[in-house]
C-alpha cells in the first residue's frame, strides 16, 4: 500500500508518525531545526554507521545534526564498539558528553570532535591512553579539563577557534616527556587568545597557530 501525504507544520508529537510516510512533501513546511530531528531523518545513516564500525573500527558520524551524542551507540561502547580507534563526530550540535562517555571507548586513536557546540570535555579523557590525534577546534570550549595532561600517547591537539579559551591547565606540562622526546608534535590554538600557554607549549618547538 502507498502512503502519500502533504505536511505543512510538523510538531514534535508528530515526529514518529511521519516515520511511517514513504513519500513526504516538505514544500512550506516551517521547521524549526531547534528540534530533535534524528528519528526522522538520519536513523538510517546511525545504525550504517554502526555496522561500518564493527567492520573497520571507525565510526563516523558527520554533519547529522544532533545535538547528543546516541544514546544506543553509546552504549554498544562496551561491547561491539569497545573497540573502535577512529571516531569522527565533526559538524554536528552536540552541547556535552556523558561524563564517563570516554571510559566507554577507551580504544580511541583518533579523535574528531570539530565544529560543535561544545563547552568542555568530560574528565573520562583522561582515560585514551592510546589517543594520538584529538581535534577539538571551532567549539566553545571555556577550559580543559586537568586530565587533558594523562594523554600521554597525544601527538596532535587542535583547538583552535573556542574563543572563551584563554588558559591551558598547568596539567598540560604532564606532556613534558613527550615533548622532549619530540613525539608531541602538533598543537594548533589561537595564539592571540590564548594568554597564558604553559611554558612547556612555548618553549617545547610546537607549530603553534
Amino acid at each position: 500500500e502507498r502512503r502519500w501525504n502533504l505536511l505543512r507544520f510538523v510538531t514534535m508529537q508528530k515526529i514518529r508518525a511521519a516515520r511511517l510516510l514513504k513519500h513526504v512533501n516538505l514544500g512550506y513546511l516551517s521547521v524549526n531545526f531547534d528540534c530533535w530531528l534524528q528519528g526522522l531523518i538520519s536513523k538510517e545513516q546511525l545504525t550504517k554507521a554502526v555496522d561500518k564500525a564493527k567492520r573497520d573500527k571507525n565510526l563516523e558520524l558527520q554533519g547529522l545534526q544532533l545535538r547528543e551524542f546516541p544514546e544506543f551507540i553509546s552504549r554498544l561502547g562496551r561491547s561491539e564498539l569497545k573497540d573502535v580507534k577512529r571516531m569522527a563526530i565533526s559538524d554536528n550540535r552536540l552541547r556535552h558528553l556523558q561524563s564517563d562517555f570516554f571510559t566507554r571507548f577507551k580504544s580511541l586513536m583518533y579523535l574528531f570532535l570539530s565544529n560543535n557546540h561544545l563547552t568542555l570535555l568530560p574528565s573520562s579523557i583522561g582515560v585514551l591512553s592510546s589517543l594520538q590525534i584529538l581535534s577539538v577546534d571551532n567549539n566553545r570550549i571555556l577550559g580543559l579539563h586537568p586530565a587533558i595532561g594523562e594523554l600521554n600517547s597525544l601527538h596532535t591537539f587542535h583547538v583552535q577557534q573556542n574563543p572563551s579559551l584563554d588558559v591551558f591547565p598547568i596539567e598540560f606540562g604532564k606532556l613534558r616527556h613527550a615533548l622532549s622526546k619530540g613525539s608531541l608534535k602538533e598543537v594548533l590554538y589561537d595564539i592571540d587568545s590564548v594568554r597564558y600557554p604553559p611554558r612547556e607549549v612555548s618553549a617545547g618547538g610546537l607549530a603553534l597557530a
